[in-house]
């Protein structure tokens, strides 16, 4: 449910600090993690 937000959200501030409060992360939320930091700074600094 998670990984979902992030894919349906262009706030990627929010949905890095959510997927950084995950204690246990999987190969889905690590993944979630590197693609919304991507696009973050696509944002920040494109």
């Amino acid at each position: 449910m998670l990984t979902a937000f992030t894919r349906n959200t262009r706030n990627y501030k929010d949905a890095l600090m959510a997927l950084e409060t995950v204690k246990n992360k999987t190969q889905n939320i690590k993944a979630a993690y590197q693609k919304v930091a991507y696009y973050r700074g696509g944002i920040d600094h494109g």
